[in-house]
Parts: C-alpha cells; sequence; structure tokens
C-alpha cells in the first residue's frame, strides 16, 4: 500500500512539474536575465550648409530627395536622378563629400550606404557644352537603435528532465500487479 502510495505522489509531482513547464513556457514570465543596458543614442548632428561645390557649377534639379536619413549599419538607400530634358544621356558622376560617413556607388540609380555617424553630401554632377551642372542629397547617417528583443521561454530543459526522470520512477509500479492486500 507504501509503494501505491508513493507511486500516486509521484505522479502527481510529475503532472504538476509538467504544467508548471507548460504554463511557464506560455506566459512567457520565465526568460534569461537582461542583457547590460544600452546607451542612449547621442543628439542628431547638426544640419550642414549646402554642398561646397566649385563656385562655376550650375544646381538644377535632379534628385528624387534633397534629405536622407540612415542608420549606422542599418540599409543602404537608393537615389535617383534625372537629367532634365535638352541634356541629352550626359555620364553622371556621383562622389560622397565625406566617404567616411556615407559612401556611393555609382550606378543607375546610385546606392548609398551609411558608414559612420555624422552628416555628408552625395553630389551627382555632369558637364553639357563645357558647363557643369549638379544636385546634392543631403544624407544624416544617425546612431543604429539597439532593439532589445525578449526572448521568451528561457530554459526549461531541467524542467523536463525532472519530469521525465520521475516519469521513470513513478508509473511503473502504478502498472505492476499488487499483491498486497
Amino acid at each position: 500500500m507504501m509503494r501505491k502510495v508513493m507511486s500516486v505522489s509521484l505522479a502527481v509531482i510529475l503532472i504538476l512539474t509538467l504544467f508548471s513547464g507548460f504554463v511557464l513556457a506560455q506566459s512567457g514570465t520565465y526568460v534569461d536575465p537582461p542583457a547590460a543596458p544600452t546607451p542612449p543614442a547621442p543628439p542628431a548632428p547638426p544640419v550642414l550648409p549646402p554642398a561646397p561645390v566649385p563656385a562655376d557649377w550650375v544646381g538644377i534639379p535632379m534628385l528624387d530627395l534633397g534629405e536622407l536619413v540612415l542608420r549606422v549599419g542599418g540599409r543602404s538607400a537608393i537615389l535617383n536622378a534625372t537629367v532634365p530634358i535638352g541634356f541629352g544621356s550626359p555620364t553622371l558622376t556621383w562622389r560622397s563629400l565625406n566617404p567616411n560617413i556615407a559612401t556611393v556607388v555609382a550606378n543607375s540609380p546610385a546606392r548609398v550606404t551609411p558608414v559612420s555617424v555624422g552628416n555628408t553630401h552625395i553630389v551627382v554632377s555632369f558637364t553639357h557644352e563645357g558647363t557643369t551642372y549638379y544636385d546634392s542629397c543631403y544624407v544624416r547617417v544617425l546612431h543604429s537603435d539597439a532593439v532589445a528583443t525578449p526572448r521568451t521561454g528561457g530554459s526549461h530543459g531541467v524542467l523536463y528532465i525532472f519530469a521525465a526522470l520521475l516519469l521513470v520512477v513513478a508509473l511503473p509500479p502504478l502498472f505492476r500487479p499488487s499483491f498486497e492486500r
């Protein structure tokens, strides 16, 4: 009789252990310890004056954006340039005025990639009949925002190993024929 009571008690403990592991897994309260706090992002850099280009260059609207905000470690951005009618199909020259802040790969369209925090201009230019025409896009590169993603589910392995051991110990005696009466 004592063996039967012990087996039933162990079976109840097993069921409670499995249930508590399931509840913890579903509630998300059993999480890994929080990571160290991330420092706040510095304020946005100040606005730069217009792009410093030679005085004889003529500014015309070609770019689809006047300002571009990127984040360090974030995605690159695409800049399209449309040459006004009457200039034919000139070869466009793309450059970053500060490649330490953002780089540009001269394709059609151009790809701007953030490098480090700061401000710069991306300038596109072409020459037609001896005159250089340009347009620029002001680029601000900010700190990447560290997003803390909660990790739920934690490590429930210990609970499940304990439950498996209880299963092996508690259930076999329940199904053995009892000769005690």
